[in-house]
């Protein structure tokens, strides 16, 4: 018999709960232009506890995702045959180039990872190819 279901998501509401912390909600009027609202203590403490806990110092990820990079384009944009956009990188220009300016309500691992995933290009796979 399948689970009821507000089981199913029962869990991932204890875990959100865990991960934003304690603090009582910023006030929403305090939001800035683009509607984001200030982190918590909470949630700035445990972002810097990340900092504490991994290897951030450590480059090899970067290097080894521009390794055979030939050419880039930081303005691609790839547009839908019937209109609209797949892809558009200059949307995620707000994302330092070497990850390593997470602001306070973002955890830092998840920074790195958009900051890696916005290496693209053309790369040279092997000889000939």
């Amino acid at each position: 018999m399948p689970l009821p279901r507000k089981l199913l998501f029962a869990p991932l509401l204890g875990i959100t709960l865990v991960m934003t912390g304690c603090d009582s909600s910023p006030d929403s009027s305090a939001a800035n232009s683009a509607g984001h609202i200030a982190p918590t203590a909470t949630t700035e403490q445990a972002n810097r506890d990340v900092l504490d806990q991994r290897p951030f110092d450590n480059r090899d990820d970067f290097e080894n995702a521009r390794r055979g990079l030939i050419a880039q384009d930081p303005e691609l944009v790839i547009d839908h045959l019937e209109g609209g956009e797949v892809w558009n990188m200059p949307a995620y220009g707000f994302i330092d180039e070497d990850g390593e300016s997470a602001p306070a309500s973002v955890n830092p691992s998840l920074w790195r990872q958009a900051a890696l995933n916005n290496i693209h290009g053309l790369f040279k796979v092997t000889d000939g190819l």
